[in-house]
């Protein structure tokens, strides 16, 4: 059966070039979702696999940018939803790379794993070597990467803050938020998949708030939407430093605060308005 989602009959159309956002970090995702190459120097870590559909673009971007994908050591999956790992098994099975993911989402994906492959018919099952210690950076090589749970998208977000440096010792600091998207939250998410606990929307402010006031020199979306300007739109350049924005961070995570507050309202008037 072919998938009714469009995106996945024709991955091809979401296709882009990988490009360097910092002196050791490329994207290397697609126009629909984000996935990151780091170069820690002993070894490639790649931040989210994307779906099993667009992996032969996942690759082939790596191989462009210069690098073998047999050289990836880690697979750090952000959360578990199938757009972030549809794609993690396979890329497991091809480089020999352990997979890395929260504790609190492999026991989502275990309760239910329909709230993990969300309706996709391609879903391909993998399983974790190891989970997240929130007391402990994830290191390798030159990358100290501190790991911070930020529930609310889904119970085992995570998000990635590090420092990147260049040759010069220039240094960049790295923040990637897991997953900002309300979806999970609206009202015909939740009529679909009943089991899907409310209480995440209080976690996700929560979460937005804890890291609203980190500094961060270089976004890098979980969805190259979620920047404001998108992240396609920034200027073409080869030059790193149109990245480099402290607002971005903070523009982003308030306008997704403020979405959440709206929402959060909004429910409760409606539990009101029905007593």
């Amino acid at each position: 059966m072919m998938s009714s989602n469009l995106f996945l009959q024709q991955p091809w159309r979401y296709a882009c070039e990988p490009f360097q956002m910092a002196p050791h970090v490329y994207y290397v995702g697609n126009r629909d979702v984000g996935s990151y190459l780091i170069d820690t120097g002993a070894g490639l870590v790649l931040i989210d696999q994307g779906y099993a559909e667009t992996l032969y673009h996942l690759l082939e971007s790596i191989r462009r940018l210069g690098f073998d994908p047999r050289d990836i050591r880690a697979l750090l999956v952000s959360h578990a939803h199938v757009d972030h790992c549809g794609g993690t098994r396979l890329l497991k099975e091809y480089t020999g790379a352990p997979v890395w993911i929260s504790r609190e989402d492999m026991a989502m994906y275990q309760q239910d794993v329909r709230l993990v492959h969300l309706g996709n018919e391609n879903w391909i099952d993998f399983q974790p070597d190891y989970f997240y210690d929130y007391d402990r950076p994830f290191c390798m090589g030159n990358l100290v990467l501190e790991v911070v749970h930020t529930p609310g998208h889904t119970p085992g977000t995570c998000s990635f803050f590090w420092t990147d440096q260049d040759a010069h010792g220039e240094k960049y600091r790295m923040g990637l938020y897991g997953g900002i998207g309300l979806n999970t939250q609206q009202e015909d998410f939740l009529w679909q998949y009943p089991d899907w606990p409310k209480s995440l929307l209080g976690d996700f402010i929560r979460s937005i708030r804890s890291c609203q006031n980190r500094t961060v020199d270089i976004t890098l979306p979980s969805h190259p939407n979620h920047t404001a300007p998108a992240l396609f739109d920034w200027p073409a350049s080869r030059d790193i430093s149109r990245f480099v924005n402290r607002q971005v961070w903070s523009n982003m995570l308030q306008k997704r605060l403020e979405m959440a507050l709206a929402l959060e309202n909004s429910r409760r008037e409606k539990e009101n308005g029905s007593v």
